[in-house]
C-alpha cells in the first residue's frame, strides 16, 4: 500500500546542538534548535514508484 507520506519523511532532520546546551536557575534549560541532516527534495514522479517485490507477486497472485 502507498501511503503518500514522502514529503513529510523526507523533510530535513532537526535536533539541538549539544555544545549550545546549557541550563539557568532562572529560565531552565536553553538550547539550540539546528538541522542535522539536510536532505534532498522528495520527488513524488519517482519517489512513489518503487517495483512491488517479485517475491510478493509470487506470493499473492491477486497482485497485478
Amino acid at each position: 500500500m502507498r501511503w503518500e507520506t514522502g514529503p513529510d519523511a523526507y523533510k530535513d532532520l532537526k535536533g539541538f546542538n549539544p555544545a549550545k546546551l546549557t541550563r539557568f536557575a532562572s529560565t531552565g534549560i536553553v538550547y539550540e534548535i539546528t538541522t542535522a541532516l539536510q536532505r534532498t527534495p522528495f520527488d513524488a514522479a519517482k519517489g512513489y514508484l518503487w517495483p512491488i517485490p517479485k517475491t510478493e507477486t509470487d506470493a499473492n497472485k491477486l497482485i497485478k
